[in-house]
């Protein structure tokens, strides 16, 4: 497919911020389109079922991850500038709670950092201890809700590093 052929061009340059949006969404669409139809069993049962197949296949595999270290590599080495343009204006990476489907990004990021209070029944005046606290969504929310808290957090990632921090809550890089 000539799709395929010019690939390799196509991300030398977007990986030099060299290509406009309108072009990356047609690309990004005529990708979509073009695994969906190698997926079409030709009809809803026929997908069903083949979908239905590859869980089980999913399901019977011995470990999740084949090459856990190239996963690794490619999803915690992603710069961090480009991590927090494509997030909320709480970093918060993991996931965000979307209860009506109609919030905004920051709306969900909030929620999603409540329901953990929540669930967690935090107090103001508690230690917390945040482990793997990423790019310190939480942290930076417990801080702001929880004051008289006292708060520690232990970053596990290198690409986190680059983050300004508060010097009102004590991290611990490993």
């Amino acid at each position: 497919m000539v799709l395929q052929s010019v690939l390799p061009a196509g991300y030398y340059l977007l990986d030099k911020g060299l290509v406009p949006d309108f072009i990356i969404r047609r690309v990004i669409r005529a990708l979509l389109r073009e695994r969906l139809r190698e997926i079409d069993q030709g009809s809803f049962e026929a997908n069903h079922t083949a979908k239905m197949h590859w869980i089980e296949q999913v399901r019977a595999r011995d470990k999740i991850a084949d090459v856990p270290e190239k996963a690794n590599e490619q999803h915690y080495e992603v710069p961090t500038k480009f991590i927090l343009l494509t997030l909320g204006p709480h970093a918060k990476y993991s996931s965000c709670l979307y209860s009506t489907g109609k919030e905004t990004l920051a709306q969900a990021e909030v929620a999603m950092m409540e329901s953990y209070c929540e669930k967690a029944k935090l107090k103001d005046g508690q230690d917390i201890l945040d482990l793997g606290c990423g790019w310190g969504s939480l942290s930076l929310y417990l801080a702001e809700v929880y004051q008289e808290a006292v708060s520690l957090q232990l970053l596990f990632t290198p690409s986190n590093r680059n983050i300004q921090l508060p010097a009102s809550l004590v991290y611990l890089t490993l």
